[in-house]
């Protein structure tokens, strides 16, 4: 695999977080050539990969989704009782293979990013322990 400069040397790529740029390595190690768009990451392999918790995982892909270096082509769903389908992606730096069309290249072209805070939504409200 290639990091090649003029990816590392991106605005994009200078934004990202270190658990995005090690989640997008590990996804780059999954692209054999002929299944760019059917590129399988779901959020706990993204977890386990990098070492990071879950919600770490998740707001990696996040990052790298914000910044144009991944696309979704189908989104994952997790159940307990159901099913437990991983989301499918698409590499912007290479051809797809899913549809068949050329590299995007997005996060070249981006310039503005979402904040951390944009990308994980307002707060939770906290629950306030109640005394009686």
């Amino acid at each position: 695999m290639k990091l090649r400069f003029w990816l590392l040397n991106s605005l994009a790529w200078q934004s990202l977080p270190p658990a995005a740029r090690a989640l997008y390595i590990e996804m780059v190690k999954r692209y054999y050539g002929s299944n760019n768009g059917r590129i399988v990451m779901g959020v706990r392999d993204a977890s386990k990969l990098i070492g990071v918790s879950k919600d770490t995982a998740h707001m990696a892909l996040h990052f790298l989704e914000d910044r144009g270096f991944v696309v979704c082509t189908k989104r994952g769903a997790f159940s307990h009782k159901t099913c437990k389908n991983a989301s499918e992606w698409r590499l912007t730096e290479y051809d797809s293979d899913y549809p068949v069309q050329h590299a995007t290249k997005e996060f070249m072209r981006r310039t503005e990013f979402k904040t951390r805070a944009q990308i994980l939504g307002p707060p939770s409200p906290k629950i306030k322990d109640v005394q009686s």
